[in-house]
């Protein structure tokens, strides 16, 4: 089980999806690289986020390492600075990232950072949803 978030400080871990009460004998891994609002998703052996201020991770999953952290290209800060509110969603092999100002980024499910394409809205409007 992974767990996101946190305010003022982020932080993710890794817990063994077992027991009640007490569960910090269940931490796997922790570690700061997460994310306030959007939630990780899970391929094969990886974890994958982006946070809200548009940093896209890729990690282990059992261990945590990161493999990649790279930065959207993005232009507008959004809300209080932070651009992303949506969690990333898994389609097949491509992973979709919707920010809330600039429209959505597709990246490759895979280890190696692709950024596939960058499809933008023509709406001024905020979109703070993650799609389904």
């Amino acid at each position: 089980m992974f767990c996101f978030g946190g305010f003022p400080h982020t932080k993710s871990v890794a817990l063994k999806a077992e027991g009640k009460g007490d569960l910090s004998k269940n931490i796997i891994w922790s570690s700061t690289d997460s994310s306030y609002v959007p939630s990780p998703v899970v391929k094969g052996e990886h974890l994958y986020w982006i946070n809200d201020r548009g940093l896209a991770y890729c990690a282990e999953a059992a261990t945590g390492k990161i493999i990649y952290k790279e930065r959207l290209p993005l232009k507008s800060s959004g809300g209080a600075a932070r651009p992303v509110y949506a969690s990333m969603i898994l389609v097949h092999d491509k992973l979709i990232a919707v920010t809330r100002q600039e429209g959505t980024f597709v990246l490759d499910a895979s280890p190696n950072f692709k950024l596939i394409s960058h499809n933008k809205i023509s709406d001024e409007g905020d979109f703070n949803a993650s799609p389904a």
